[in-house]
């Protein structure tokens, strides 16, 4: 549902570096969006995209979107988290440098 929701709202642009941590990290359940935040902020730092770790069969909608390998970023000034919880508690966080 989230590759749905980020395919509407980056919709006629090039398909943002997209990953998740979960895969090498677990469910931190109430720390998951701190964690993710701390990622985030770090990715930015080193201008790398992290890997989906874990990742061995790509769905056709994520394609594109995804990869298992870090990826080098050019000038990445702005990084979004988003986090969907329990519950229907969700949430997008945009850092910008």
């Amino acid at each position: 549902m989230e590759i749905k929701a980020f395919g509407r709202v980056f919709a006629g642009t090039p398909k943002p570096p997209t990953y998740s941590i979960k895969g090498s990290i677990g469910h931190t359940m109430g720390a998951a969006g701190l964690v993710e935040m701390i990622m985030a902020i770090k990715s930015m730092e080193e201008q790398v995209i992290p890997p989906s770790v874990h990742l061995a069969e790509i769905d056709p909608e994520a394609e594109g979107w995804v990869t298992a390998e870090a990826v080098e970023a050019k000038d990445m000034r702005v990084v979004m988290s988003t986090n969907s919880g329990f519950g229907g508690v969700n949430v997008a966080l945009v850092l910008k440098a």
